[in-house]
């Protein structure tokens, strides 16, 4: 009989203390760097528990992991993230939720390759708008990857899995359909040349939202 060793890869996630820029209270949490995404996200709860005003209401119509859509009004918020020697500025849309736990590796540089895992919920994700301002480097060390950022060293290598759950992010934001919009457009412009076309009011309409939304 063959016995495996069941690991699963880890995720970057890191327990940080995060602010509210105009009040500077406080709250830990963790922060989740997903490459996936490319819109960096905040739950609704902790934009409710640091009290972050609106700055503006944004619909997005985000496209997860095997094409599942979500459409929804979003919180634009501004939030500060303390790092290890200063703060940073982020602006994060609001979400239900980011995952319901992930897991945080903590470790001692120097004491590698011990570590401990612990399963917590994210209340922030990091997506490709930010991602480069707080990863800074990677080593290797024997068989695991440190992954330094500004708020601390995490781990980007295989973890011995305690469970069967997997936590997939594919944050993308679908663009037009500019083949379908052109067609529109030349349908339109057709209109009084071809009498055989008639000029309806969602013809209009459409003809609007291409002006508005195509670009030459």
């Amino acid at each position: 009989m063959i016995f495996f060793e069941r690991s699963q890869s880890s995720l970057l996630t890191k327990e940080i203390t995060v602010l509210n820029p105009a009040t500077d209270e406080s709250i830990n949490t963790v922060i989740l760097f997903d490459s996936g995404s490319q819109r960096s996200y905040i739950s609704d709860e902790l934009v409710r528990q640091l009290k972050l005003p609106t700055i503006n209401h944004e619909k997005l119509n985000v496209r997860g992991f095997g094409a599942k859509a979500s459409n929804y009004t979003s919180k634009l918020v501004l939030l500060r993230i303390k790092t290890t020697d200063s703060f940073k500025d982020v602006y994060a849309n609001s979400t239900k939720e980011i995952a319901s736990t992930v897991p945080v590796v903590t470790f001692e540089t120097d004491g590698l390759p011990n570590f401990e895992v612990v399963h917590k919920k994210p209340d922030i994700l990091i997506g490709m708008d930010y991602f480069f301002d707080f990863i800074t480097s990677f080593e290797q060390k024997g068989k695991l990857c440190i992954v330094n950022s500004k708020v601390g060293a995490m781990i980007g290598s295989n973890i011995p899995a305690s469970g069967t759950d997997t936590v997939t992010s594919l944050a993308l934001e679908p663009t037009s359909n500019y083949d379908e919009d052109v067609q529109t457009f030349w349908k339109l412009e057709r209109m009084g040349i071809d009498d055989s076309l008639k000029f309806t009011d969602e013809d209009s309409l459409a003809l609007k939202q291409f002006h508005d939304t195509v670009q030459f």
